[in-house]
């Protein structure tokens, strides 16, 4: 029963953060029109990493993902609230504020470097290849914001059913291993206009899931691969992937410094105990009337 629960919160949660990513991804549209429209989803991504950092930060954040998994880690603002809470982690066990943050410095090296890397190759590999792929036209109007709410609630519905089914196989099973398996479907379902035709039905709903991260990767490396201008608007998709896991880098920190600020070295179980405990000692004083 608390396995379905989960799904469902993932559900609800994880359309949440779509429909909230979707009136940003509207909102940074119209602020810088389609000059600079290439810089919109990389606005749109640090924005819910801040939004992801200043919960976390008051340990608000997790209260989402203790309830629904994959509602609140799939989001990019999940993600950067897991950069966060690996700078944590060693802070917990007593460790310095510089070998805690290099934790997640490594994270961010590894996963977007190594992961990354293969999934520019498919790019390359399919752009050299001379592949191409159809996908549905793109959904225009107020519905995309329903849409993204249903597409995003689905897509972290799923990673959760799957995270659970791969735990009872695989019990050593991480949220971690799940990321880097979304990202690499990102790119293997590129080349067959899947992650295109999510895109334009569900918008954020899509867009703001980290499988769009190795989607992102994959174009990349197919318009490298083609050369002259594609190849420069390549390079150019490419400095904004870097500025948005340099958003990662500050919003992570962010978390950490703030978490620490507040709490010191406590644990978010910690923390959270201690809220609940309150919180009972004040409904018991309601209840007596004092």
């Amino acid at each position: 029963m608390r396995n379905v629960k989960s799904v469902v919160y993932a559900f609800l949660i994880g359309g949440l953060f779509a429909l909230v990513s979707q009136t940003l991804t509207t909102f940074w549209g119209y602020v810088l029109g389609e000059e600079l429209e290439l810089y919109v989803p990389c606005l749109t991504l640090i924005s819910m990493g801040i939004i992801g950092f200043i919960m976390a930060g008051f340990a608000i954040y997790q209260y989402f993902i203790e309830w629904s998994g994959f509602g609140g880690i799939l989001p990019f603002s999940g993600f950067a609230v897991g950069v966060g809470m690996t700078m944590l982690e060693p802070w917990f066990e007593g460790k310095s504020a510089g070998k805690s943050i290099w934790a997640g410095v490594f994270l961010l090296i590894w996963f977007n470097c190594i992961v990354a890397l293969i999934t520019v190759l498919i790019g390359v590999g399919c752009g050299m290849a001379g592949v191409t792929a159809e996908s549905a036209p793109a959904v225009e109007g107020a519905i995309i914001f329903p849409l993204s709410y249903v597409g995003g609630g689905i897509m972290c519905a799923v990673f959760q059913a799957l995270f659970i089914l791969a735990k009872k196989i695989y019990k050593k099973c991480a949220p971690i291993h799940m990321l880097v398996f979304g990202w690499l479907m990102g790119a293997i379902l590129a080349p067959t206009g899947f992650c295109t035709t999510m895109i334009h039905t569900f918008g954020q709903g899509f867009g703001i899931m980290l499988p769009v991260g190795g989607y992102q990767m994959y174009n990349i490396g197919y318009l490298l691969a083609q050369g002259g201008a594609a190849a420069s608007e390549g390079v150019a998709m490419l400095g904004a992937f870097a500025l948005a896991i340099l958003g990662l880098f500050f919003t992570g920190l962010g978390t950490f410094l703030l978490y620490r600020a507040n709490f010191g070295r406590k644990t978010v179980e910690q923390v959270h105990f201690e809220r609940a405990q309150d919180q009972e000692k004040r409904y018991g004083a309601m209840v007596k009337g004092d």
